[in-house]
């Protein structure tokens, strides 16, 4: 254990490190380093200050200390391949990122700077100077002004650029390195200047036909940028970014099939390409290709968490697509069209098998409908929801499937879903008078949703009527079904015991029974974010928290100090249970900030 006196030195220094503050940092961190001198995360922040100073020989001493007691810190090894990035050393950064993904596969932070390597590589790799016939002092000059664009001085690298074409004017490379600072800018007209010089002097500058198509793209001229993108890919197919801006110029020419091929080349050359997931998603998504966008857009967000369109989109998906639990994915593999020749099954807009390609038998959307409204009427609403999707995939204009859907969701504690359903079913045009009763059942249950209390005493209070002819097994799960969409739980299950009263292995009553029991017992993350508890815990842990601001706290600690400022028993509950969770979730807004410290995480308001 170290002192107190070094315990607020460190954390004084990591906070003001947080705060961009580094020089203040440093100044803490050098008083506790005359305290303690074997502190691997102390030399890794001081590391990381150094190299927010530019100062890289003192970042590499630091960073490497800090290895030497502690080889796989992944903190560590980032800084160290940030700083061997600013450097231009594309693949030294690659290899240290990937030794932190060996060895920690879920370290988010390592997947954006992989790609940002790989990218810097696959660009700046691409410039082949050497060998070729340009003064020196103007090479010295350009690679100078390539080192100054990785540490960001911008303005420093256009001089030296533009020094270097001073001495060589027909630097075709200098000047395709002025037309993309251009075009960063949205100068596009001067950049189209600088990109035709480039080609002017070097023809076979493959990267200057690249962003010339990226410019005619701008203006809106896409079969002129096609012409660009083929010819980069003629003198160079190995380049991923031709075929991603290729198709996006298919894209908006509406030729979608032809956009796709073109991603996919570019995802097969360069597997961690997050933009060409999300083009390949959009294009998928344009062809009605549900599944096959909503799993391009989740594979973006694997790649680049912060991707907030893919977030969105993925949102936006849970309505037209495969939406299930409150945001899980049901898989749908029964029951599509069928192909009268080959007899295989496939979904398909197209109405082509995509092995023979002979047309399609198609599902009847009618027939599948009716099917649906037997179900729910016998309480099948797992089977009822899986068809729906079936539907909603065919035909998302279907208003009374989104009515259905709904229903379904109502009586399987989905409110949330159930609520999207009902303003599609809306939208569409369909508004039967049942909708405002579910609509304001479910919208009531998201913030007062009550578990059901399955308890033998409760139960013994719960009246249970029936109403129809026959008091059999099969009237009695009707009753149940019924109660069960209008969310009296309690009821219906009332109801269900009384039918297994009558036939005890009457299958469709115990299965309905379950799914009210998962509803009960089972604490899912699905229910918890129901009650509205959670936002008012997470404000109570963020306020806390910005109260002791300059102090950082453990889980372990944070758990002790809960009693102190939570009084309502449910919301202590919650809390204990999902303290951990509730953390993350502030530290990935932003809200707090964490550092990992003595093989504890850290949690702190900067």
């Amino acid at each position: 254990m170290y002192s107190k006196e070094y315990e607020d030195l460190y954390n004084q220094g990591t906070i003001a490190l947080n705060n961009r503050k580094p020089q203040e940092a440093l100044n803490f961190f050098k008083k506790a380093y005359k305290l303690v001198d074997d502190d691997p995360e102390l030399f890794c922040n001081m590391g990381s200050v150094y190299l927010h100073l530019e100062e890289f020989e003192k970042a590499k001493e630091c960073l490497n200390r800090a290895l030497s007691y502690d080889p796989y810190n992944p903190f560590t090894l980032l800084n160290l391949a940030l700083m061997l990035l600013m450097e231009g050393k594309y693949d030294e950064s690659i290899e240290t990122i990937e030794k932190i993904l060996k060895h920690n596969p879920n370290f988010r932070q390592a997947l954006p700077l992989l790609m940002q390597a790989k990218r810097q590589k696959e660009f700046f790799g691409s410039l082949k100077v050497e060998g070729k016939n340009i003064p020196k002092k103007a090479l010295d000059l350009f690679k100078q002004g390539i080192k100054l664009t990785h540490r960001n001085k911008m303005s420093e690298a256009l001089n030296a650029i533009n020094s270097a074409i001073k001495i060589f004017p027909e630097f075709a490379e200098a000047y395709l390195y002025l037309g993309i600072i251009n075009q960063m800018s949205q100068n596009q007209k001067n950049a189209l200047v600088y990109f035709e010089k480039a080609l002017k002097y070097e023809p076979t500058l493959f990267l200057a036909w690249v962003h010339k198509g990226w410019v005619y793209d701008s203006q809106n001229l896409f079969e002129k940028a096609i012409e660009c993108y083929d010819r980069a890919i003629e003198l160079n197919p190995n380049y991923s970014a031709s075929y991603n801006n290729k198709g996006l110029a298919l894209d908006s020419l509406e030729r979608y099939d032809e956009a796709i091929l073109s991603y996919s080349k570019s995802i097969e050359i360069n597997p961690d390409f997050e933009g060409a997931y999300y083009n390949r998603a959009t294009s998928f998504k344009k062809t009605n290709q549900f599944e096959r966008a909503l799993a391009d857009y989740k594979k973006t967000l694997e790649l680049k968490p912060n991707h907030e369109n893919a977030k969105e989109q993925i949102d936006a998906l849970k309505h037209f697509s495969t939406m299930g639990v409150e945001g899980t994915i049901h898989s749908v593999v029964d029951g599509r069209d069928y192909c009268p020749r080959c007899g295989k099954k496939n979904y398909t807009n197209s109405g082509i098998c995509p092995y023979c390609r002979t047309p399609m038998h198609k599902e009847n959307i009618e027939e599948l409908l009716q099917m649906v409204v037997e179900e729910e009427a016998t309480g099948n609403f797992e089977s009822a929801l899986t068809t729906l999707i079936r539907i909603n995939e065919r035909e998302p204009t279907s208003g009374p499937a989104w009515f259905y859907r709904g229903k379904a969701h109502c009586a399987l504690g989905e409110f949330k879903n159930a609520l999207m359903c009902f303003a599609k079913s809306q939208q569409l045009g369909f508004n039967p008078i049942q909708i405002m009763m579910y609509g304001l059942m479910a919208k009531n249950n998201i913030s007062k949703f009550k578990r059901p209390d399955l308890s033998k005493t409760h139960l013994k209070s719960v009246e249970a009527k029936h109403h129809g002819f026959f008091p059999d097994e099969k009237s009695w799960t009707a009753n149940g079904v019924a109660q069960q969409m209008l969310m009296q739980y309690e009821v219906a299950y009332k109801c269900y015991q009384k039918a297994l009263e009558i036939k005890s292995d009457f299958a469709l009553t115990k299965r309905n029974m379950e799914i009210i029991e998962k509803l009960a017992f089972k604490k899912t993350t699905t229910i918890k974010k129901e009650y509205s508890i959670e936002e008012d815990f997470k404000e109570k842990i963020y306020n806390y928290l910005k109260d002791n601001q300059g102090s950082a706290f453990t889980l372990e600690a944070l758990e002790k100090r809960l009693e102190n400022f939570l009084k309502d028993p449910k919301m202590l509950e919650f809390g204990k249970e999902n303290l951990k969770e509730t953390l993350n979730k502030l530290r990935s807004t932003g809200k707090i900030h964490s550092q990992d410290h003595q093989q504890n995480t850290h949690y702190f308001v900067p």
